[in-house]
């Protein structure tokens, strides 16, 4: 275990591609119990138990470039943040847990998570559960099987965000591939593509995505939505999204350009590193979903 108790900025020179970590059997790989840590650019591989996470932190942690891959966490949490965390360029390759990821943070702020991806991976149970606050920002979830949702939220995660995230290839074994128990629409989907998520692994019936306390705004879901009255807008349903089998979108898709743009600046970028605004005449456009189609006719915005 690489235990941090105190303050604590562990990096990685050479990069989560050459720092590659197997832990033994039934340990925790790595442990935070220090706010304001940091670590940076490992791969950890092979790490299995029953019982054990792979990443568990009490206190406010930063994590840069982690690669989980060929994971098993039997009846565990892959990721249990009970402090708050803010990831950028996490990845869960291949890897089997109880549930992926649960924010259940005790001190001040929020769990953020950009530019992750879940890919090739198991939930016996839900993927990611919101117990406090949660935003994923560019992210893909793809070729995945939950035994839950995707995504389930409780009432104490009342404005949690969903922007420009991917979904496709996956199975659900509920019903709804997102669900909560929080009222008042406060709880967001912000241009997400929802592409192919089936209920069964024989894919015969595409999932629902949401039951209650959800706003849906510009995005595109193949499936049915079973959201209340008046809390989408702009959004597709029923509608195929076009993606390619890496969850890019094809030419025709009706995904590009009609994101809200309203989230970015000349600085953001898509998942993988393109700019995300675009301009032609006076109008500025963003794509749905996790990748920017970069199309002739319009001017990238960069500083």
């Amino acid at each position: 275990t690489i235990a941090l108790l105190q303050k604590t900025h562990l990096y990685s020179t050479d990069g989560a591609a050459k720092t590659i970590i197997r832990p033994a059997s039934g340990v925790t790989p790595l442990l935070n119990g220090a706010a304001g840590s940091t670590i940076s650019g490992f791969t950890i591989e092979d790490a299995s138990g029953s019982g054990v996470n792979g990443l568990k932190t009490t206190k406010q942690l930063y994590v840069t470039n982690l690669v989980f891959r060929s994971c098993s966490f039997a009846a565990k949490e892959l990721i249990w943040a009970q402090g708050a965390l803010s990831a950028y360029n996490l990845q869960i390759l291949s890897c089997s847990a109880d549930r992926f990821i649960v924010v259940e943070h005790n001190d001040n702020g929020g769990a953020v998570f950009h530019n992750l991806i879940i890919r090739d991976s198991t939930a016996s149970s839900t993927g990611i559960v919101s117990i406090r606050p949660l935003k994923v920002w560019n992210s893909l979830i793809c070729d995945s099987t939950f035994g839950g949702n995707i995504w389930w939220s409780q009432q104490n995660a009342a404005y949690s965000k969903f922007i420009n995230v991917t979904v496709h290839n996956c199975v659900v074994k509920n019903k709804q591939a997102f669900s909560s128990n929080i009222p008042n629409n406060t709880y967001v989907l912000q241009n997400c593509v929802i592409g192919d998520v089936w209920t069964s692994a024989d894919r015969t019936t595409l999932a629902n995505v949401w039951s209650e306390g959800a706003c849906i705004y510009n995005s595109c879901i193949k499936g049915t939505s079973s959201v209340v009255a008046n809390t989408m807008k702009d959004t597709l349903t029923n509608t195929d999204p076009l993606l390619r089998k890496n969850c890019k979108l094809r030419s025709a898709s009706p995904c590009i350009g009609t994101g809200d743009p309203s989230f970015y600046n000349a600085d953001s970028k898509d998942l993988e590193g393109r700019p995300r605004l675009h301009r032609s005449g006076g109008s500025y456009q963003v794509d749905m979903g996790c990748y920017e189609n970069i199309r002739s006719g319009f001017k990238v915005i960069v500083r």
